[in-house]
Formats: C-alpha cells, sequence, structure tokens
C-alpha cells in the first residue's frame, strides 16, 4: 500500500512539473513575442529615418553638383575674358551665352542659367536672349540689392548663395570678387520639377515628402493639394521631438534638417503604411507557429503519459527492486561489442592525430606572417595579438624580453639567391643550438636574399646582464660559422630590447640605423645592446614610439598610432603605478611626441590644440583618472594631427608639388605658371597653400629648392653660383639671402658645417 501511495505522489509530482514547464513555455513565448513587436516595429521607424537621411544627402550632392558646375564655369577663359573686358560686343557675349546653354543642357538639374555683369547692367542667358521677363530682371535686382534671404553654402574656399524667389528655388555664384566690386554674378534656376522627382522616386502614392526653406517657406512638396501641407505647428513639434517623429490624426510624420542648406525635410506617411498588417504577421509568424507547435506536443505527452506511464514506472520498480544483481551479471559486454569500441577507438585517434598535423602544419605559417606584418611596423592591438598567437599555436609571450637582431651579407646576388634556402636552414639550426644553452627563444625571417631578421625572447623574469652577456657571444657562436661555411662576407647588428613582442619594429629598426652607423664609425658600440640607467632606457622607448608612431600618422594608418599611443601609457601604467612617477615619465612621452609632430612640414600647428599638450597634470587624484584624460586627450591629438596631414593630399596641392618636383630649376617658375598648368586661378592657389599647409607659395617653392640646394652643398664641390643656378635661382645673391632667410647660415657656413 505504501508503495502505490508513493508511485501515485511520483506521478503527481511529474504532473506539476509538467505543468510548471509549459506555464514557463507560455511566459516566454509570450515575452518572446512583445519584444519582436516592439523590435519589428523600432527597425521600421529605424528605416524610414534612415530613408529620409538619404533623401537629405541627395539633396546636398545635387546642390554640390551645382556648386562645382559653377565653379567651372566662372573659370572659362570666354567668361573671364568677357568680365574683364571693358566693351561688352556680341562677339564676346556669343561664346559665353554658348557656355550657359551647354551648361543648362547637360545638367537636368539646371532650368536656366543666368549671368548678369552689375558694371555694364547686362543680363546673358542660356536661351541666348538679351531681354528677360520682368520676373527674372525683378530676381537679379533683388538679389544685388540684398533683398533676398540667401542660404550661404562653401566647399573648397568657393561660396556659393541660396535662395527663393516667387516659389522658384536659385543659387548665385558674385566673382570674382564679393561685395560691391563683385564683377558678375552667375544665377542657376533650379529645377524643382526634376528635384522633387529625384527625392520621391521610390514613394508609393499615399507617401509624401516636403522640403522647406528659412524655417517655414516651403519650396518642395509632392503633396497633390494646398491643404496636404504641413502647418507651422507640427514643423515646431517636430524640431523638439528627440526622436525626430511623431504621430498626428494617424499619420507619421519623420523630420530630418539639413545643417549644410538649412533645409527641413519632412516624410509623411499613413499609420497602415507604416505598420501594414503583413508586416505584423510576417514578424508574429514563426513565435505564433513554434507556441502552436509546442501546446500540440505537450498535449501529446501528457496523454501518452497518462496511459502509459504509471505501468511503465512499476514495472522500472519492479524490474530494478527484484533483478539487480541478474542485471549486473548479464550487462557485461560482449566480444563483437569489445572489437566494434575498440575500432572507434582506434578511429578517433587517428582522426585525432590527422588534426594535430593540420594544426601543426598551419601555424607556423599564421605566426611568421603575423612576426613579418610587426616587423614592418603594423599595430595591433593586445587582444588581436593574444588572439593570432593562440590560433598559431605559438610558444612566444606577449610580454617578455624582446629584441631583434638583423644579418646582411655581402656578396653575388645570384649565388645568395641559391643558398637561401640552406642558409636559412643553418641559421636555424645554429640559433636552436644556441638557445638551448641560453633558455631562449628565437624566430629567423628571411627578408629578402641578402637580409635575415632573427627575433629572440628570453622570459621576463631573466637576469638583463645576463641577457646582454649571452647576446654578446652569439655573433661568435653563429654568424662567425655561417660566414666562413658560405664563404660571404657577414655584417651582424643588434636594436634596443623591449619589454612587448608588439615593439619589434622599434627593435628592427634600431638595428637597421646601426647598421648605417657602423658603416661609417667602425666601433661597434652600437652592434651589442649597452646597459643604461634605466631612466635613459625609458628616454629611448619615449623616444622610439614616438618617433613611430608619428610615422604612422605620416602613412595613414591612423588606428596604428592610435594602438601604439594606448600601448605605450599601458607600459608606463605598469612600470610607474605612483601617480608623480607616471607623471613624470608621461611628461617625457609627450615631449618626444611634441618634438616629433614639430618636425612635420607643411602644417598649420596654430589647429592643434595647446590643451593637448599643456594641460595640468597636477589636478588628478589617481593614476586612473590621470591615464583616462591622457589616453583621451592623446588620441584627440592624433586625430587632429592627422586630419592636418589630409589637408596636404588636397588634389591641387598634390598636383602642384608634382609639378615643382619636376621643374624647380626653371627660374621661370612661378605661383602663375603652375596654376595656369594645373588649370586654376593663382588667387585661388595661393589661398589652398595659405589654409592647409599655412605657408604661401612662394615660401614653399624657396624651401624646396634650398632643400636641394643643400644636397649639392654637402655632396658636390660645386660653386654656389653653379648651385644657385641649378636649383632656379636667378642670381646667387638671391640665392644667399634666401638660403640664410630659411637656415640662418650662409650656404659658405652650411658646407663647413656638414662636409
Amino acid at each position: 500500500m505504501k508503495t502505490r501511495c508513493k508511485k501515485a505522489r511520483n506521478i503527481k509530482l511529474f504532473y506539476y512539473v509538467t505543468l510548471s514547464c509549459f506555464l514557463l513555455i507560455l511566459f516566454c513565448f509570450s515575452f518572446l513575442f512583445t519584444s519582436l513587436i516592439k523590435k519589428s516595429r523600432d527597425t521600421i521607424l529605424q528605416g524610414d529615418l534612415n530613408y529620409l537621411d538619404a533623401r537629405v544627402q541627395n539633396t546636398e550632392e545635387m546642390i554640390y553638383q551645382l556648386h562645382q558646375s559653377m565653379t567651372q564655369l566662372t573659370s572659362s577663359r570666354t567668361v573671364l575674358n568677357l568680365i574683364y573686358t571693358k566693351e561688352k560686343k556680341a562677339s564676346t557675349m556669343n561664346p559665353v551665352m554658348q557656355d550657359l546653354s551647354l551648361t543648362s543642357q547637360n545638367n537636368d538639374l539646371i532650368r536656366n542659367a543666368y549671368l548678369y555683369f552689375p558694371e555694364d547692367n547686362i543680363l546673358l542667358g542660356s536661351d541666348y536672349r538679351l531681354t528677360f521677363p520682368q520676373t527674372i530682371t525683378d530676381m537679379v535686382h533683388s538679389y544685388v540689392n540684398n533683398h533676398s534671404d540667401t542660404v550661404p553654402y562653401e566647399n573648397g574656399g568657393k561660396f556659393s548663395s541660396l535662395f527663393l524667389y516667387q516659389n522658384q528655388f536659385y543659387i548665385a555664384r558674385d566673382f570674382p570678387l564679393s561685395g560691391e566690386h563683385r564683377l558678375g554674378i552667375l544665377f542657376y534656376q533650379i529645377n524643382t520639377r526634376y528635384l522633387l522627382q529625384t527625392l520621391t522616386k521610390n514613394l508609393s502614392s499615399a507617401d509624401q515628402i516636403q522640403v522647406f526653406m528659412n524655417s517655414d517657406t516651403r519650396i518642395l512638396s509632392s503633396a497633390t493639394q494646398e491643404s496636404e501641407t504641413i502647418e507651422s505647428s507640427v514643423l515646431d513639434q517636430l524640431k523638439n521631438e528627440a526622436d525626430s517623429f511623431c504621430v498626428l490624426h494617424k499619420t507619421y510624420y519623420f523630420y530630418r534638417h539639413s545643417d549644410l542648406l538649412d533645409m527641413d525635410l519632412i516624410y509623411q506617411l499613413p499609420e497602415k503604411e507604416v505598420f501594414s498588417f503583413s508586416m505584423m504577421v510576417g514578424s508574429t509568424a514563426v513565435p505564433l507557429l513554434l507556441l502552436f507547435a509546442s501546446v500540440i506536443l505537450f498535449v501529446y505527452l501528457l496523454f501518452i503519459s497518462g496511459r502509459y506511464l504509471p505501468g511503465q514506472l512499476a514495472n522500472l520498480l519492479q524490474l530494478t527492486a527484484e533483478n539487480i544483481s541478474s542485471e549486473a551479471e548479464t550487462s557485461s559486454p560482449t566480444p563483437d561489442t569489445l572489437e566494434k569500441l575498440e575500432e572507434h577507438i582506434r578511429t578517433i585517434s587517428s582522426t585525432q592525430k590527422n588534426l594535430r598535423e593540420t594544426v601543426s602544419d598551419i601555424s607556423p605559417d599564421i605566426e611568421s606572417k603575423f612576426l613579418t606584418r610587426l616587423l614592418s611596423g603594423t599595430q595591433y592591438s593586445e587582444a588581436e595579438a593574444l588572439q593570432t598567437l593562440s590560433l598559431a599555436h605559438s610558444s612566444l609571450s606577449l610580454n617578455a624580453f624582446y629584441l631583434v637582431a638583423v644579418l646582411f651579407c655581402d656578396g653575388d646576388l645570384t649565388d645568395l639567391e641559391q643558398q637561401k634556402k640552406s642558409l636559412i636552414r643553418d641559421l636555424q639550426a645554429s640559433m636552436e643550438d644556441f638557445c638551448s644553452h641560453y633558455h631562449a627563444q628565437f624566430r629567423a625571417i628571411a627578408v629578402d636574399s641578402r637580409t635575415y631578421s632573427i627575433i629572440l625572447s628570453f622570459d621576463i623574469s631573466s637576469s638583463i646582464i645576463m641577457i646582454f652577456k649571452e647576446i654578446s657571444e652569439l655573433e661568435a657562436f653563429v654568424i662567425t660559422p655561417l660566414s666562413e661555411k658560405y664563404n660571404c662576407q657577414m655584417q651582424f647588428s643588434i636594436g634596443r630590447m623591449y619589454y612587448s613582442l608588439l615593439d619589434i619594429s622599434l627593435s628592427y629598426q634600431n638595428a637597421l640605423a646601426n647598421k648605417k652607423s657602423s658603416q661609417t664609425n667602425v666601433a661597434a658600440s652600437s652592434q651589442t645592446p649597452i646597459i643604461k640607467e634605466e631612466t635613459e632606457t625609458i628616454t629611448y622607448e619615449a623616444a622610439d614610439k614616438a618617433k613611430e608612431i608619428i610615422h604612422l600618422l605620416i602613412h595613414n594608418d591612423l588606428p596604428g598610432a592610435q594602438n601604439l599611443y594606448t600601448r605605450s601609457l599601458h607600459s608606463i601604467e605598469n612600470k610607474y603605478p605612483e601617480l608623480p612617477e607616471m607623471t613624470a615619465s608621461y611628461h617625457k612621452f609627450l615631449k618626444e611626441l611634441s618634438d616629433n609632430i614639430a618636425s612635420i612640414d607643411d602644417i598649420n600647428y596654430a589647429d592643434i590644440p595647446n590643451e593637448l599638450l599643456m594641460w595640468n597634470k597636477e589636478s588628478f587624484t589617481s593614476p586612473s583618472e590621470f591615464l583616462q584624460q591622457a589616453k583621451q586627450n592623446g588620441l584627440e591629438l592624433l586625430t587632429a594631427v592627422n586630419d592636418l596631414l589630409k589637408k596636404q593630399e588636397h588634389p591641387y596641392i598634390a598636383s602642384s608639388k608634382a609639378i615643382i618636383e619636376k621643374n624647380y630649376m626653371d627660374p621661370n617658375l612661378s605661383l602663375n605658371t603652375v596654376a595656369e598648368t594645373i588649370g586654376i586661378n593663382a588667387s585661388y592657389l595661393s589661398k589652398i597653400y595659405k589654409t592647409n599647409l599655412n605657408i604661401n607659395f612662394t615660401d614653399y617653392l624657396n624651401r624646396f629648392r634650398i632643400t636641394k640646394s643643400k644636397e649639392l652643398l654637402r655632396t658636390t664641390t660645386d660653386n654656389q653660383q653653379t648651385i644657385a643656378e641649378a636649383c632656379g635661382f636667378n642670381s646667387s645673391q638671391n640665392y644667399i639671402r634666401v638660403f640664410k632667410k630659411i637656415t640662418g647660415f650662409t650656404p659658405g657656413e652650411y658646407r663647413k658645417k656638414h662636409r
């Protein structure tokens, strides 16, 4: 009797657990259903806002095209010749009207083009007419007399004005001067129908887009009736909405503002278009089907368990109670089963062995490519580096003592290429023997047929003095035997030691620099790492890392520079946990960084905020607060320098620099000749140089010529007159004057100092 009651309680408990699971499933599906509805709604609304953003960008792009068209037309020879001609004749006006007509015909966005000369009160049109409707003349005089409410548009140093006149949209350009002394004004009458078609080409019949200018003046609308226009109160409400949309009278209004054009765009959709029945069904169909399937499954399991489970449980309990011993005896595996099990185990072992062999074959390639990129200066974050080392199954640690040695082979290049494989094999064998004696790790990489780099790694707990002693024996242990075996002269150079694998590019560059210095100075002091005081070592690190950061910026690698800067801060944090020492070390690093920024030519240093370099480091109470501010200021500083460097990439600057590089020897080379070659106005080119490079064109040309003359003074014995003529100066007196103004020395003094 007690056994039956116990079984009944177990079955009852099973039902309760099953029912609880079912209710939990219902709750989860209810939560999932609600979340999907909300997510679907947010996605649809964001899609509509993104669509309106795209419309704003398209409008700005079309206005930009008109702005560029005006720049080209106002710089054409026919227009400039007519402007500076006192007497306007038909022979000079016809080519201009032809240019106006071609401009209007080739751009669907331009309905008509007009050119007005204020001093002569002459108006030319793209339809070859000299007399125009009163509306056009009134528009011109309204603009000339500053009666139009204009919106300025600036791009590339050129200014245009957008304005409305009697519900017509115009864009105007004063040239070549603005203000009272403007000699000509170019007007484009914008084809608002084409602009509206472009904005609304993907809209359904129920959707609308309306464009407002000067806050309340509508210039474009896809509304078919005047009553469908948006009231000013609705527009004000949209501007104050944080989400840039609102719902009024079962209609959704989406709002975007163009700061560039001072225009407001309103996207109007009926509520049924935003959340249609098909969208709702599509977003909820999957959870509803899953819920229905789970209910059916639950009912089926309940039926099966109610019909068969009690009897099965009773039989199972009885069988367990009566036949435990017999079951243990009969449950021993048969010989066939054991054989099959052994076969499966052998198969699994073989598969695992093949997998390990495949991973072993691939891992060295991953590690080699990673180390090659590090040597070339590619910057990785610590997380990226750890992930790559793990993927490559590398035994190298991220933080250890690292230095790079470079082996240079002199000899016939053909022989060296043939011996490359055997040489790298012998180098690895010798290094393995060396590292087994001194408990180090190495990686040998062939840079080319003459150059081999050796990355050495020592445990962070190793004695630095012992490391230096071991490194001093490397040349005799490895390099000398290789040189004798291959019968070629080998030069060996070692870079400075660093504390992170991510800094091996700095050690590699230092090794290359040591090799160059050893060619002019036979002293071998740079061939082995010299033990320095700790502060001096930090100064070396700060200088090297600051130099590498600016090198990365100059080569358009802002993320790499930011990664290296962040790692430099982490290095300072690890070495100096106390705030006073931390600020002192960072001050040295920031000083090196500032000096390297100051060495960049042709950037406007005034555009770099002083507070990024001269902020109060004594106002911090904790190292974490200081490091957070240092990181923020440093990343902003690198971004500012990167933006200044990008200004040097202006196409006109690049073109003019190429012309100077090719023709600097010509004494007739000047701002006017370069501007004419490029095809732009000379004053505009001068303004570009002053704005982007903080130097006028003439000073840049003189500096370039002086740089070329310095090279001749160092490497030749030519007299100053010959050098002056070779560098494009008209006379030696002018050359000496410019040289002293730029360098502070005369050419003769410079030659004595650098020969």
